[in-house]
C-alpha cells in the first residue's frame, strides 16, 4: 500500500526534498553547523516548514497551477508558512537557549528572511518548470465499462486536478500494448473473459485496478453519492473505537480554539456592530434555523448581511451579485466575518469548527427529494468550514449540492483530527485569497 501511496504523491515529496536541499544550503551558510542546539533549530524549523507548506497548499501549486493563481499562490501559501514557522521556532529556540544560554537573534532572523526569499520565490519557480517537464507524459488510463460517465459526471470542473490524464476506453482491440497501461478502471458490474485477462495480465505487471468509486476518491478526494447503495455508505464503521476518540479531541479543540478565536476577533466584532447599525439602523444580528447533528434543528447566529425585507418571499439560495446583500454585507460575506458569532453554537455543541455546513430545513426537505443519501451529510455535527468549501464554491442549486454532498460524504468516511487540521489551514488560506460566500451562478 505504502508504494501506490508515495506514487501518486511524487509531486510533493520532490517539492518537499527541494525545501530541505535549499534550507540545508541556507543552515550551512549563515548559521554556525557546529553548535548543537543550531542543528536543533535547523531541523525542527524545517520538519515544521515542510509541515505546514504541505498544510497550506504551497506544494499542491505543482504541477496543474495556472500562471495567473502561481503569484498569489507564493504570496499566501508562503507568508503563512513562514510566520508559523518563524513562531514556532522561535518559541522552541528560546527554550532552548534557557538549557544552552545562548540566545542568536539576528542569526535566526537572517535565516528565516533568507529561507523565505530562496523557498518561497527561487524554489517555486524552479518546481514550475521541472514539474511542466517531469510530468508531461501522459497517463493513460484504460476504463472497462461506461467511459462517459465519468468524463460527464466527474471531470468537468476539476480538469486542472488531471491535466495529464487520458481516459481510454477498452475494448477487444484495445492499443493499450501500444500506449502502455498506467491504471484500469471498472466501471461495469461484470467482465468477460477478455477483460478478466486483460486485469489479471496487468495486475501481474503492477498496473493498480479501481471501480469508479475508488478512482475518484483518490484522485479526486470525494465520493459521489449517485455511486454509492446504503449498504455501501453503512459499511464502513464510523463509530468505531478510534473515531470515538477523534470525536472526542475534537470536541476538546472546537472549545478551546473557539474561545481563542472569540478573543482575538473580538475588537473586529465590535467594529463590524458598529457598521452594521449604521448602515440601515437594523439588527446586528441574524438568527436562522438549520438542521445540526441527526437532523435536529438549532438557531444559528449570524451578523447580518442582508436587507431587512430580504425573505419576505420566503427562504431562497443566494445568487451572484446578490441585490439583497447590504453594502457592509458584502465585505463582511467575502472575508467570512458574519460567520464569527457561530462560534457560540460551536461552544455550545451544536456545531464544530470542522464538518459538513449546516442547511436550513426548507430546502433540506427538498434536497432530499433529488439527492440520494442526502441526510447522511448529519451523521455528524454540521461546521463553520468543511471539506466541500475549501473544494467547492458556494453552491446555489441542486446540482451543486450534489457535488458538495460528495466532498461531505467523503469527509465523514475519512474524517480525523489530522484531517481537521488539514481542513482549518485550507479554510484560513481561502479567508487570505478573499474567497467568500459567492455563488458560481
Amino acid at each position: 500500500m505504502l508504494i501506490p501511496w508515495l506514487k501518486v504523491r511524487k509531486h510533493t515529496l520532490y517539492a518537499a526534498f527541494m525545501d530541505v536541499i535549499i534550507s540545508y544550503i541556507v543552515y550551512l551558510k549563515f548559521l554556525n553547523p557546529t553548535q548543537t542546539y543550531i542543528k536543533g533549530i535547523f531541523l525542527i524549523s524545517t520538519f515544521l516548514w515542510i509541515l505546514i507548506s504541505y498544510v497550506c497548499g504551497r506544494y499542491s501549486l505543482f504541477p496543474y497551477i495556472k500562471w495567473q493563481n502561481f503569484f498569489s499562490g507564493i504570496v499566501i501559501g508562503n507568508i503563512v508558512s513562514t510566520l508559523l514557522t518563524f513562531a514556532s521556532s522561535f518559541s522552541i529556540q528560546y527554550f532552548l537557549s534557557l538549557i544552552f544560554g545562548n540566545f542568536i537573534y539576528v542569526n535566526l532572523l537572517n535565516y528565516f528572511l533568507l529561507k523565505l526569499i530562496f523557498l518561497s520565490i527561487i524554489s517555486q519557480f524552479i518546481f514550475k518548470f521541472f514539474f511542466k517537464i517531469a510530468f508531461k507524459k501522459n497517463r493513460h488510463i484504460f476504463v472497462i465499462g461506461d467511459i462517459e460517465l465519468i468524463k460527464s459526471k466527474f471531470l468537468p470542473f476539476e480538469k486542472e486536478k488531471l491535466i495529464n490524464f487520458n481516459l481510454i476506453k477498452h475494448d477487444n482491440n484495445s492499443i493499450s500494448n501500444n500506449l502502455g497501461v498506467s491504471e484500469i478502471i471498472i466501471a461495469k458490474d461484470t467482465l468477460d473473459n477478455n477483460e478478466i485477462d486483460f486485469c489479471n495480465n496487468n495486475s501481474l505487471d503492477g498496473v493498480l485496478i479501481y471501480s469508479v468509486i475508488q478512482w475518484v476518491e483518490k484522485y479526486l478526494n470525494r465520493t459521489p453519492t449517485e455511486l454509492l447503495t446504503v449498504l455501501d455508505f453503512y459499511q464502513f464503521n464510523y463509530i468505531s473505537l478510534y473515531k470515538t476518540v477523534q470525536l472526542r479531541l475534537k470536541r476538546m479543540s472546537d472549545i478551546v480554539f473557539s474561545l481563542i478565536l472569540i478573543f482575538i476577533t473580538f475588537p473586529i466584532c465590535l467594529i463590524v456592530m458598529l457598521l452594521i447599525k449604521l448602515e440601515d439602523k437594523g439588527p446586528i444580528f441574524y438568527s436562522q434555523k438549520r438542521n445540526g447533528f441527526k437532523c435536529k434543528p438549532f438557531k444559528v447566529l449570524k451578523f447580518r448581511s442582508m436587507k431587512l425585507d430580504a425573505e419576505v418571499n420566503g427562504p431562497q439560495w443566494s445568487k451572484k451579485k446578490d441585490d439583497r446583500v447590504t453594502k457592509i454585507g458584502k465585505i463582511i460575506r467575502i472575508s467570512r466575518l458574519d460567520e464569527i458569532p457561530q462560534l457560540l453554537s460551536v461552544i455550545k455543541g451544536d456545531m464544530s469548527l470542522i464538518g459538513p455546513r449546516p442547511e436550513r430545513p426548507e430546502i433540506d426537505l427538498m434536497l432530499k427529494e433529488h439527492i440520494s443519501l442526502y441526510y447522511q451529510r448529519y451523521s455528524i455535527r454540521p461546521g463553520l468550514s468543511g471539506w466541500a468549501q475549501v473544494n467547492y464554491p458556494y453552491g446555489a442549486s441542486v446540482e451543486d449540492a450534489r457535488n458538495k454532498l460528495s466532498y461531505d460524504i467523503f469527509y465523514i468516511k475519512n474524517f480525523s483530527f489530522l484531517f481537521d487540521i488539514i481542513i482549518f489551514f485550507k479554510t484560513i488560506k481561502l479567508v487570505f485569497n478573499i474567497k467568500g460566500s459567492e455563488p458560481i451562478s
